[in-house]
């Protein structure tokens, strides 16, 4: 739905994106992403009041609970120009990220996990210098964590084109753990998705982090290593 009102708000249609962030909102409350693209909809529209009052709700979230969205709507509320371009204010944070399980899938465990990139206002993305890394966990038997044996995951770019024009692109990370045969259950545990890490780094300095658990933020168990895109995966303007 949010991304149906990305595409008919860039067609002039912004009634029918209201409507579909509506819809979006009602099965979500609350979310930032959808927060925040309704007050994007509203300024399209002139309506610096309604818009004011939706990026005031995002903020109010704070900045753990709305993650990248809460400085973007900090940027809005203070006037894109007012925003000084200094090196201390990271180029890139995160949004809310969005765990989207595939009901489809019978046996095994597979979901894909949507990472939102906000680029701060007024600065321009060099994709090259850009890099961002997942980790994913399993929780093993009754008590233990541990570093996924699911497959590698696949990045894919919801948003489309990727150009950095909009204040935001979305990039989803595939977990997909196959059903286990009996040998593998003896070697690896019966295993189930737990959580996850996202780091985002740009021109070598680390941006911004996003948990779930938030006690993974500081998890380090033996042999952990990223499963994520570098900057070769970012498309290029």
């Amino acid at each position: 739905m949010v991304e149906a009102a990305r595409a008919v708000r860039q067609l002039g249609d912004m009634q029918l994106a209201l409507e579909s962030l509506r819809a979006a909102d009602l099965r979500e409350p609350n979310h930032p992403e959808i927060l925040s693209e309704t007050a994007l909809t509203y300024e399209a529209m002139g309506l610096a009041d309604k818009s004011e009052t939706v990026w005031r709700n995002v903020i109010a979230m704070g900045e753990l609970g709305a993650g990248g969205y809460y400085t973007l709507a900090k940027a809005k509320l203070e006037g894109r120009e007012a925003v000084p371009k200094t090196p201390e204010r990271n180029s890139v944070t995160l949004g809310a990220c969005q765990v989207i399980p595939d009901k489809s899938v019978n046996k095994g465990q597979r979901l894909a996990l949507r990472v939102p990139i906000i680029a701060a206002p007024g600065v321009e993305i060099d994709p090259a210098q850009m890099d961002i890394h997942v980790y994913f966990f399993d929780k093993v038997g009754a008590d233990r964590i541990e570093s996924t044996r699911a497959d590698p995951p696949v990045p894919n770019w919801v948003s489309a084109p990727v150009d950095w024009k909009e204040s935001e692109e979305l990039v989803d990370f595939s977990y997909n753990m196959p059903e286990l045969k009996p040998e593998e259950l003896r070697e690896l545990g019966k295993r189930s998705y737990y959580g996850y890490v996202v780091k985002i780094y740009y021109q070598d300095r680390l941006m911004d982090v996003q948990a779930e658990p938030k006690a993974l933020v500081n998890y380090n168990p033996p042999g952990a290593g990223p499963a994520g895109a570098d900057s070769a995966l970012f498309p290029k303007n």
